[in-house]
């Protein structure tokens, strides 16, 4: 929140403020920017959605980050608020419990032993895209996960020939030649009963082909983060059988 407050301000004026309310935090990021239009102020948490990039030019980003803000912020337990008015500036609001140590959290419950399903375990992310690779990171992270990043097949094996991860997420389309089938052979080389989800934007390509002969769980994008995570959960179950 606070990289866009600076990086959408070309008047200089950005606030951070943190307030202390009873057994309650408050955190806020105010700037005096462009502001966002009423009618944007919920599409701007969709995945992949950006107001000023119809063209998706991913030099300007993914459109996860404010997405990513608001999943975590649900299974943290944080109240999330924005407020914004154009040519005036926007004010987000973070409320969240103070608290001395770690508790369950409430929207976690939805999927049996997710908690225990990945905290500790090493997910392997494989993605040519550096912000995708940065999202996935912070969102694994959150379970207490070991989240290992690698953007292609060649730096996946090299990883994985040094620590043997838990489960692999990998993109189905890579750089050049490289793609997400190549990565999975890789590494069920060394270790053949290694779980993987493959997650892609294609509907249609001789690699679905593939994916489906290898009878792999497949994500289609734009992701629903809280499918994916149960999916994951589920996956690393079936492995622990």
């Amino acid at each position: 929140m606070l990289t866009n407050a600076i990086k959408h301000n070309d008047k200089a004026k950005v606030v951070v403020k943190v307030e202390l309310l009873g057994d309650h935090c408050r955190v806020g990021v105010s700037d005096n920017g462009i502001g966002i239009p009423d009618g944007e102020l919920e599409n701007i948490f969709e995945e992949f959605y950006q107001i000023n990039n119809p063209e998706r030019d991913r030099s300007q980003g993914l459109g996860l980050g404010l997405s990513i803000v608001k999943r975590l912020c649900a299974y943290l337990n944080i109240a999330l608020d924005i407020k914004s008015v154009v040519n005036n500036g926007t004010d987000v609001t973070l409320t969240m419990p103070v608290s001395t140590g770690l508790h369950p959290v409430q929207e976690r419950s939805k999927v049996p032993n997710l908690e225990s399903n990945l905290s500790k375990r090493a997910i392997l992310v494989v993605d040519d895209e550096a912000m995708s690779r940065s999202g996935m990171y912070e969102l694994l992270r959150e379970f207490s996960s070991k989240v290992l990043v690698a953007s292609g097949t060649k730096e996946a094996i090299k990883i994985s020939q040094t620590i043997k991860p838990d489960i692999v997420l990998v993109d189905l389309r890579l750089r050049g030649s490289d793609n997400g089938i190549k990565t999975i052979d890789g590494i069920r080389n060394m270790y053949p009963e290694i779980p993987a989800i493959v997650i892609t934007g294609d509907i249609d390509s001789d690699h679905l082909v593939a994916v489906k002969e290898r009878k792999l769980p497949l994500m289609q994008k734009p992701l629903d983060v809280d499918k994916l995570v149960s999916l994951i959960g589920i996956s690393l179950s079936r492995d622990d059988l």
